[in-house]
């Protein structure tokens, strides 16, 4: 794979789970889990959404596969 095909590749799945992820912070907001009025007006309500959402998100793109998972772990320690 060349770096060119690689940044194709890797935006188009940012860009899918970006999409995916603003589904499930509205879905958040709709689903009376969260007071947002006892949140103030900063960064905290928003991560812990995202947070949420990220890890609901996260079996989605884990690879089945027991090289993959290898690969990607060693990955975690440079990125």
């Amino acid at each position: 794979m060349t770096r060119k095909q690689y940044t194709k590749k890797i935006n188009e799945l940012i860009r899918t789970a970006s999409k995916d992820l603003r589904k499930l912070a509205q879905k958040a907001w709709a689903s009376g889990a969260i007071d947002p009025p006892s949140y103030g007006d900063d960064y905290r309500l928003p991560k812990i959404v995202l947070h949420a959402a990220l890890l609901s998100e996260a079996w989605q793109w884990e690879s089945l596969s027991a090289d993959d998972k290898a690969d990607s772990k060693n990955l975690e320690h440079f990125i």
